[in-house]
């Protein structure tokens, strides 16, 4: 649920921003939508670090 938030915060953001840089604020709702897709086959203990890197990319590229 919080990866799914998270696409859709950064689909939001490239609807405000992606005039700017198309190319590289697709990627912020790609990237963490591509981690709910695996989510389901990595081992648990890999979820919290999946989001967390998924978040920090998010985070990164809109920032940019």
């Amino acid at each position: 649920m919080r990866l799914e938030s998270l696409v859709d915060g950064a689909a939001w953001a490239y609807l405000g921003l992606g005039h700017g840089s198309p190319v590289l604020l697709v990627h912020a709702a790609t990237a963490p939508n591509a981690v709910r897709h695996v989510l389901p086959v990595l081992p648990t203990e890999q979820w919290l670090p999946s989001l967390t890197a998924a978040w920090a990319a998010v985070a990164a590229v809109v920032a940019t």
